[in-house]
């Protein structure tokens, strides 16, 4: 291959000069194209080589070349640069490497700490050493004692339906339901129905009481009947208006005065409302409606009487054994008083 390479022209005649090259064989520096200040090519040995400029600085003073002239000259990188103005960077000329200056601020304390801003390189204000992550168990920072301290949520108060209230998010309130199982003053089935049971009302059999729905089959603990015998005596006691069990008999007078002729009322009892409807509200499922009557309280007995005084001597015919002991001074033999 032929590179014809035109170093320059002559305006004024028009005569150009050029370098012809075969191949990469070169018989001069002139026939080597692309030299450059800091990179020229030269011809060695009949063969185009480049020849960098190369500069002899150091890690801290590093050297480049110039483009324009072809010399070293100080490079304008720095070698060290600063990235973070808390940490400043410097070189040592002595190790030949970079090494860092950490800002330490001094002005805070332990509630109070200081650091570096990055961006300034001076001291402002620090987090907060004592963060509260849990509103319920607020921290703060003791400048005394340089400590966080722990200061929970207490809640002393109850639920409506008496259970203990707990803390949430830094605020008292109800645990769930806010029930603990007791039917207190002030709850009833409505607003606390875990605590205060409502009851089905209806007929009751054993209760002593033929009621509506109940005759001598289905609840003869309840309600009279004689079933046996000669028809003209048989009979079946039932409660309510109506019935349509053989032998019936609406409260006649066989049945006894347990005999209820009117209908049950429907509905529930609740627990709460100050009502003891029995027999499904006892003491023992609603103490709250059904209270326990009061124990009497027993008068203790009087004290005994005092003994009677001993009197000072012994009256006549008193059983003695000396003068002394009798009124009239005078102990007879038959050891009487005289």
């Amino acid at each position: 291959d032929i590179t014809v390479s035109v170093s320059s022209i002559d305006t004024s005649t028009g005569v150009a000069q050029v370098s012809i090259v075969y191949g990469n064989v070169c018989l001069s520096n002139d026939d080597c194209p692309g030299s450059t200040p800091c990179n020229p090519q030269v011809c060695f040995a009949g063969t185009c080589e480049s020849a960098p400029v190369i500069c002899q600085g150091t890690f801290c003073d590093p050297q480049v070349c110039d483009e324009a002239t072809g010399t070293c000259v100080a490079s304008q990188t720095d070698p060290c640069p600063t990235t973070d103005l808390c940490n400043p960077q410097t070189c040592n000329s002595v190790t030949q490497a970079c090494e860092g200056s950490p800002v330490v601020c001094q002005g805070g304390t332990f509630c109070d700490p200081q650091t570096c801003d990055s961006a300034t390189g001076t001291c402002v204000p620090g987090n907060d050493p004592c963060p509260t992550t849990d509103l319920c168990n607020p921290t703060t920072c003791n400048g005394v004692t340089e400590a966080c301290e722990v200061s929970p949520v207490i809640c002393n108060g109850n639920s409506v339906c008496g259970a203990p209230q707990i803390c949430s998010g830094g605020q008292c309130v109800d645990n769930g339901s806010g029930e603990n199982g007791v039917c207190d003053s002030g709850e009833n089935c409505s607003l606390c129905p875990g605590d205060c049971p409502s009851f089905s009302k209806g007929a009751v059999c054993g209760d002593g009481k033929c009621e509506d729905g109940e005759d001598c089959v289905s609840c003869p603990q309840d309600c009279n009947g004689r079933l046996g015998g000669k028809p003209s005596n048989r009979y079946c006691c039932y409660g309510g208006p109506t019935s349509s069990v053989q032998y019936g008999v609406s409260c006649g007078s066989q049945c006894g005065s347990q005999c209820f002729t009117g209908t049950i009322v429907g509905g529930t009892t609740c627990c709460g409302d100050g009502l003891c409807e029995g027999p499904q509200e006892t003491n023992g499922n609603c103490p709250l409606d059904c209270p326990l009557a009061p124990t009497p309280v027993s008068t203790p007995p009087p004290p005994p009487p005092p003994p009677a005084p001993t009197p000072s001597c012994f009256g006549r015919n008193s059983s003695c054994s000396s003068n002394s002991q009798c009124c009239s001074g005078k102990c007879k033999g038959n050891g009487r008083c005289g």
